[in-house]
């Protein structure tokens, strides 16, 4: 039974370490994406008021 607790907790803990990852590598993602966007809407507003 101990032997079933360790294994377990070593599973979850490896998930945890994954989903630790997965949520920082997706924040990422989501602040350059945002920044990006920043950026395009930026220059398109300064290429309308050019023209």
């Amino acid at each position: 039974m101990k032997r079933n607790k360790k294994e377990t907790g070593v599973k979850f803990e490896k998930l945890s370490k994954l989903a630790r990852k997965i949520d920082k590598q997706l924040m990422e993602l989501l602040v350059n994406e945002l920044e990006n966007f920043k950026l395009n809407a930026s220059a398109q507003s300064s290429t309308i008021k050019i023209a």
